[in-house]
């Protein structure tokens, strides 16, 4: 009889009440909660850091273009008569969200030489930045065939161009918003670009 009562009172101990279970249940889900919750917290910090990379790439990207061929932006379009400048059309001509300029395309593009550059942003359709590329001179016979049009960026708020120099000898260099049939290049060129969902 007394084996059969310790036996009895062991299989007791070894069993759970239902408050326990109730209390692990409890604690288990809120642990999952817990889990859960830090497991969206990390899925947005990483798809908000991809944006953000994505975003930086873009900007450098849209920056080195820049750089590079306005670095090396020609004054005057005839290059037969390099020295009668008097009667040569400048074809650098900048506004206050358009450019256009001539520069040199390397080797490694896979159609060197000089090509026309036309900046625009167009901001009425798909708000985006674009760049209409056209060897030159232009072919007397394609015409406008061999223009190619791309869009650079997208989803912008604001694409805004400045000229720093002087307009006309004597005049001290300042900030210009447009810089139109001048027989010199503007000193340095400022772009500025603010994207739809970029805080102001």
């Amino acid at each position: 009889m007394r084996k059969a009562a310790v036996q009895g009172a062991s299989r007791r101990v070894a069993g759970f009440t239902l408050l326990e279970v109730l209390i692990a249940t409890s604690i288990l889900g809120i642990m999952m909660v817990l889990l859960f919750g830090s497991m969206r917290i990390c899925i947005r910090s990483w798809e908000a850091g991809e944006a953000h990379m994505q975003k930086v790439s873009r900007m450098t990207v849209i920056q080195n273009f820049f750089r590079s061929h306005l670095r090396s932006a020609l004054t005057f379009p005839d290059s037969k008569n390099p020295g009668d400048f008097e009667e040569q059309e400048p074809f650098f001509q900048g506004e206050e969200h358009k450019l256009q300029f001539v520069s040199l395309l390397p080797a490694s593009a896979g159609r060197s030489g000089p090509h026309l550059f036309q900046v625009q942003w167009d901001a009425d359709s798909e708000a985006s930045l674009r760049v209409a590329l056209q060897p030159f001179p232009p072919s007397q016979d394609d015409g406008d065939a061999e223009i190619e049009d791309v869009t650079i960026l997208e989803d912008i708020r604001n694409f805004q161009v400045a000229y720093w120099g002087a307009k006309e000898e004597g005049d001290q260099p300042e900030w210009h918003n447009e810089w139109l049939d001048l027989q010199v290049l503007p000193e340095m060129i400022r772009v500025d670009i603010e994207l739809e969902n970029e805080k102001p």
